[in-house]
């Protein structure tokens, strides 16, 4: 009978340790996962072609429209995501901006990121406008083309019909979203409520389940607006990178990546960030000259007091659910 039990088990553990190994460990208060030694976001990281943008969208959380023209230097990206890569792999790369078809050279930069083998596949985020400008080799870089569509944006079904087939005939997943209603996401005066500060990053998705890793300049980011602030704020207030990681090769970096996606302590972004429950207002394009001014508001003035309340809620339950089943 023991003989028989001890055959089961030893049948039993190598399918337990497999199923682990596919399935990770959670990393707790990210999405991620830590899996056969490497960090595995949810679904995707993101890179910066550029800062810049050829609209001027009044809720752009990677605040393009005051963003000074830049952009990503192909040999830069590839050292970064190379040196990343050895901690850290994602399912998809997105390729962002600002208009990342504003980059001088996209096929460089969409070639720098394939060769670092940080991402299975490569995804380009776009507002759609200058792609028919695009050569079919340099789309054929990407496995999935995504367009934003605003309502200021729409194409006819004609122009869809056409921008289809030729993703088809180039073999490229074509994915569009439309966007008519957007959360604030800035407030550049802030706010002094420490434990206002606490429920904004608690109920963050973007740092805690969306997991929209940000990596610009060196550094690893939770969330792409944990950069831009910095910069918005003209390094005076935050200094660049001093919310993210520096991305390194030494043996303790994998340790230091996994505390900070661990970390329950707000960023100093979050003192000028809404996160997820930011007031929701229609799509809007706005005078370049004024974004900034529309923006110098307090914490308090463009938070959505429901939608906090229902995300603390969630959160909650989620947590309870959670142990419920642990």
């Amino acid at each position: 009978m023991y003989h028989l039990m001890l055959q089961n088990i030893c049948k039993i553990v190598p399918f337990l340790l497999m199923s682990h190994c596919r399935k990770g460990s959670p990393i707790e208060n990210s999405g991620s996962r830590y899996r056969l030694g490497k960090i595995e976001p949810s679904y995707s990281c993101e890179i910066n072609a550029v800062g810049h943008c050829n609209m001027t969208c009044l809720d752009c959380n990677h605040a393009s429209p005051v963003c000074k023209p830049s952009w990503a230097d192909p040999s830069e990206v590839y050292r970064d995501l190379y040196a990343l890569s050895r901690s850290y792999r994602a399912e998809y790369v997105k390729i962002v901006g600002g208009e990342p078809l504003l980059h001088p050279d996209l096929a460089a930069l969409a070639k720098a990121v394939r060769r670092s083998r940080i991402g299975r596949r490569l995804m380009l985020l776009t507002n759609g406008l200058l792609l028919e400008k695009f050569a079919d080799n340099i789309l054929k870089s990407f496995d999935l083309i995504e367009i934003s569509v605003y309502p200021n944006t729409q194409m006819n079904a004609d122009a869809v019909s056409l921008l289809r087939a030729r993703m088809k005939a180039l073999k490229v997943e074509i994915n569009m979203k439309s966007y008519e209603n957007f959360r604030m996401t800035f407030a550049l005066q802030g706010t002094s409520d420490e434990s206002l500060v606490q429920r904004i990053y608690d109920t963050c998705k973007m740092a805690h389940r969306w997991d929209c890793h940000s990596i610009d300049h060196g550094f690893v980011y939770k969330c792409a607006q944990a950069g831009a602030i910095a910069q918005i704020l003209d390094g005076c207030t935050i200094k660049p990178g001093a919310d993210g990681i520096q991305i390194s090769r030494g043996a303790g970096f994998l340790d230091t990546l996994i505390g900070y996606f661990r970390s329950t302590s707000p960023l100093n972004a979050c003192r000028y960030c809404l996160g997820v429950v930011g007031k929701s207002r229609s799509h809007q394009i706005v005078q370049r000259g004024e974004w900034l001014s529309l923006h110098n508001v307090t914490t308090e003035e463009l938070i959505d007091y429901e939608k906090l309340y229902q995300a603390e809620n969630e959160k909650a339950f989620d947590e309870a659910s959670g142990r419920l089943m642990s």
